[in-house]
């Protein structure tokens, strides 16, 4: 997993734990798995969520070929 601020959040992503409405803890704006596209990416944005975990793989498959 790569933690990133939803500012440097691209198109294609893949979200790795659950995101949470910043000021509605409760609340699940989003699951592992959802895929990331730029009009969530705004919604993000606008509702302050600061920060999301990315799927990401490890550094043994990096390297493999």
């Amino acid at each position: 997993m790569l933690r990133l601020h939803h500012l440097q959040a691209e198109p294609g992503m893949v979200i790795a734990m659950d995101v949470r409405h910043p000021r509605h803890h409760n609340i699940i704006l989003l699951r592992p798995g959802a895929v990331l596209d730029r009009p969530a990416i705004n919604h993000l944005h606008e509702l302050k969520v600061r920060d999301l975990w990315i799927q990401y793989p490890s550094i043994a498959k990096i390297g493999a070929t």
